[in-house]
């Protein structure tokens, strides 16, 4: 018996075409790569503590920050985040001036992002200090937000 299978020229483009757009498909997708989401804090969460006034964090939460400068700048300083007295982050912020020392970014933020991973537990009293100046002013300022334990 002859059995012979016959194929047309029509056929055997379409499945090599086919199978070609199987294999592009195939090396697009990433296989063994985690998905990563990043965490974006409810408003409720986010903390803005001010140069005078000192901040318990709550009991069960654990304060992330993630910014520490002047709310506006006013010569420079070096301002410290310090966590029950003992000082975690320091930031140095530089007056841009002109001629005459007068200061041509007036009402400018200078807040500094902080590297990941500065956090502050649950209990612990967090206070801004401008180092040159010797003490807290009301424009120093710190910025983060509250993460559940």
């Amino acid at each position: 018996m002859n059995n012979s299978i016959k194929m047309s020229v029509v056929s055997a483009t379409l499945g090599a075409l086919l199978a070609g757009a199987i294999f592009v498909s195939m090396a697009q997708t990433t296989v063994g790569t985690p998905t990563r989401i990043q965490y974006i804090p409810h408003p409720r969460d986010m903390v803005q503590i001010i140069g005078t006034q000192a901040y318990v964090v709550p009991a069960g939460k654990i304060l992330t920050v993630t910014g520490v400068g002047r709310g506006s700048m006013v010569g420079s300083s070096s301002v410290e985040l310090q966590v029950n007295g003992a000082t975690v982050v320091s930031s140095l912020h530089l007056l841009v001036s002109g001629g005459m020392g007068f200061a041509i970014a007036s009402n400018i933020s200078s807040v500094t992002p902080m590297p990941s991973g500065v956090t502050v537990a649950a209990g612990n009293t967090v206070t801004l200090i401008d180092s040159q100046q010797g003490g807290a002013t009301p424009d120093l300022l710190a910025l983060g937000y509250l993460v559940s334990q």
